[in-house]
């Protein structure tokens, strides 16, 4: 019985988010920058001469909880923080990086195609999820169908 539990404790967070996917993309000067779809995993390269900024907690430029990264060199990080009517995911989620905007499957919004807290788009480049009742879905209820266009 033992042994079952291990493997089923073991085995359902890969069944819940095996099919993730991160996505990557480059700004002008050449940082890095990658986002779990599922996870929200956030990831960032720097280039030569940059400066690390983060949230402390008490200054109004903060828009993420205090230790979270505000700006990486000249990209601003902007962070969902709850209230603000711009959120499109629960707080703590990233909102835009640099110039790239970042939108989440709320729940609720007649173009969401994913759970919510999963990433609807990045920039230009939307995320497809199978639905469990659509025509076109390819695979089990959650996990990604497709992706279409570009972060820009």
């Amino acid at each position: 019985m033992k042994k079952i539990l291990f493997v089923l404790l073991f085995t359902i967070p890969f069944m819940v988010f095996g099919q993730s996917m991160n996505i990557k993309w480059e700004d002008r000067d050449g940082r890095e920058f990658s986002i779990n779809t599922h996870s929200g995993n956030f990831k960032y390269s720097m280039v030569s001469g940059d400066q690390l900024e983060y949230n402390n907690g008490y200054s109004s430029y903060d828009t993420g909880e205090k230790g979270t990264i505000r700006k990486i060199g000249d990209a601003k990080i902007v962070w969902n923080n709850g209230y603000s009517s711009y959120d499109t995911g629960e707080k703590g989620t990233l909102r835009s990086v640099g110039d790239v905007k970042i939108v989440w499957n709320n729940g609720y919004s007649s173009y969401d195609t994913g759970e919510k807290g999963t990433l609807r788009s990045i920039g230009g480049l939307q995320v497809e999820y199978n639905t469990g009742y659509s025509s076109y879905d390819k695979g089990p209820k959650g996990t990604i169908r497709g992706t279409s266009g570009s972060v820009y």
